[in-house]
């Protein structure tokens, strides 16, 4: 009997920090001034090659950088929902289950970690319930779909494709797998139409 131990980890593709341009924030006069003068030096330029009128464009990159507020994205998500209380008892569930898990005593553990459930289930709902009303009276859905946002998972891409026996990673293969499979449910079109027998006529009865 040949017995094998495999330590495999996942390999989990994170969402790298982005940079979050706050245009509410933007000086939308001097832009306005700087993209007039944009257009007229675009207009003025007598040399008419793609890569130049490119490189004279993307002075517009620049402006929004000098002009608009910016601020990089988070590395882990946070619940808005989740306060300071919430954090504190973690913590102390935290250490509740370091003393359980040192004196083989759960009791304290498991009552506490029913009560931080029940905590953590009613601030979210609490978290949504003003959100909605506040979208309600102010006419605004930001609160509600920023919390919608916060739920959304990471998008991981299509998981390996095995074809054949063999396993693939790489995007081009995984793509191609993928329109071979969809091709495989389709037949090849050719002008041999299978011939088709006459349909018996019907006569239609009147109901009483």
């Amino acid at each position: 009997m040949v017995v094998t131990d495999i330590d495999i980890l996942p390999d989990y593709i994170r969402q790298k920090r982005r940079k979050i341009y706050q245009f509410n924030k933007a000086n939308w006069d001097i832009i306005n001034n700087d993209l007039q003068t944009l257009a007229t030096d675009l207009q003025k330029n007598k040399d008419n090659t793609v890569e130049s009128l490119w490189n004279q464009f993307k002075k517009i990159e620049e402006v929004i950088s000098k002009e608009v507020p910016s601020k990089m994205s988070s590395k882990r998500k946070s619940l808005p929902w989740f306060s300071h209380k919430l954090k504190r008892m973690v913590k102390r569930k935290a250490r509740l289950y370091k003393m359980a898990k040192e004196t083989g005593n759960w009791t304290h553990f498991k009552t506490y970690q029913r009560e931080c459930k029940k905590e953590f289930k009613k601030a979210e709902i609490n978290h949504i319930n003003i959100a909605i009303e506040k979208g309600l009276e102010e006419n605004n859905t930001k609160p509600f779909w920023r919390y919608v946002k916060s739920r959304r998972q990471d998008n991981i891409g299509v998981q390996p494709l095995k074809h054949k026996g063999q396993l693939f990673n790489s995007s081009k293969d995984k793509a191609q797998i993928l329109v071979d499979q969809f091709k495989s449910v389709f037949t090849k079109h050719n002008n041999n139409r299978p011939e088709t027998s006459k349909r018996p006529k019907y006569t239609h009865l009147n109901h009483w």
